[in-house]
């Protein structure tokens, strides 16, 4: 799911969940972004990284996050969560 476009204090941002087929190709055709960079940020078994794209003048930032499986037991796994600064837009990939 790409969610609708929301500025925060002049930056655009832009959520994505769980991208299909179809929504991986709308950020390649619609907002320019490698299907690479698609590919690396959306891999489930991706570790912390930071990557500068002088070329683009992109950032990606993958960031691991808890996710708890049983609260009360205090049982947690990490799943990855990416940010990618692409021209000027925020988007963040859950």
């Amino acid at each position: 799911m790409i969610k609708p476009e929301k500025t925060i204090n002049g930056t655009k941002w832009i959520e994505t969940i769980q991208i299909n087929a179809e929504e991986r190709a709308t950020l390649e055709d619609q907002y320019g972004i490698d299907e690479d960079i698609i590919e690396y940020v959306t891999d489930n078994d991706e570790s912390t990284n930071y990557v500068y794209d002088i070329n683009e003048d992109d950032q990606l930032f993958i960031f691991l996050a808890p996710y708890a499986l049983d609260k009360d037991a205090l049982r947690y796994i990490t799943q990855p969560f990416g940010m990618l600064l692409h021209k000027g837009v925020l988007f963040t990939f859950n």
